[in-house]
């Protein structure tokens, strides 16, 4: 597939230039390969929202799985009140 962008400033592709090089996009003769260079920077940015989408997931398993143990809590609280209640009970007997 194909993706052209069109009229940008050259001060952007100075800029893309510099990165590509930075992080090691270059050709042999020392030209930064800023096609190479957008392609992984295109990767990076889908497999980042792919991340988010998992993170956003796991947070919401994580609220539910919170709010299940919380719920449990309070019924194993209110079996040992009731527990309590039963032995201080017989205890009057």
């Amino acid at each position: 597939m194909e993706i052209r962008v069109r009229n940008v400033e050259p001060v952007v592709i100075r800029t893309l230039d510099e990165m590509a090089r930075e992080n090691g996009f270059v050709s042999g003769t020392g030209k930064p390969k800023r096609e190479e260079f957008l392609r992984w920077h295109f990767r990076q940015m889908t497999l980042m929202s792919e991340a988010d989408e998992i993170e956003n997931k796991y947070y919401s398993l994580f609220r539910l799985m919170d709010r299940n143990q919380e719920e449990r809590h309070k019924q194993i609280l209110y079996m040992l009140q009731e527990l309590e209640r039963r032995l201080e009970s017989e205890k009057d007997i």
